[in-house]
């Protein structure tokens, strides 16, 4: 009696074609394209960065009491005098759309930009 291999050559041959295909797609996905940082203070803009052309990690401190860390493709609250924090523990911001606020220093940092196609309309936690 003989026994049936579970896959044929060609079997193969398209399974490994739709790997392939799913790493380009995965690789090759688009971004958002420019994203520019706008820092904002009582509502009066003092700086707009274009996160793309960062090269070196900086840190700007503000006249408030805020430190704001700038990397390559990421801007965040690097340090505050405010009781609680929260703007700190944000975390970085690194898509268009997105923003953080330390309320006490009435500090605003938004990215603008266009924003990812693919990426969810709203998330919440």
């Amino acid at each position: 009696m003989s026994r049936k291999r579970f896959f044929k050559k060609w079997d193969l041959a398209i399974i490994a074609a739709l790997l392939l295909a799913a790493a380009a797609l995965f690789l090759l996905r688009g971004g958002g394209g420019d994203t520019t940082a706008v820092i904002a203070v009582n509502g009066e803009t003092l700086y707009e960065i274009d996160l793309k052309s960062v090269e070196e990690p900086y840190t700007l401190t503000l006249e408030n009491g805020v430190s704001i860390g700038v990397a390559p493709g990421e801007i965040r609250f690097f340090a505050s005098d405010c009781p609680g924090q929260d703007c700190v523990r944000c975390g970085a911001l690194t898509k268009a759309g997105q923003a953080a606020v330390c309320v006490p220093n009435q500090t605003l940092i938004a990215l603008r930009g266009a924003p990812d196609k693919r990426a969810p309309d709203a998330v919440s936690y």
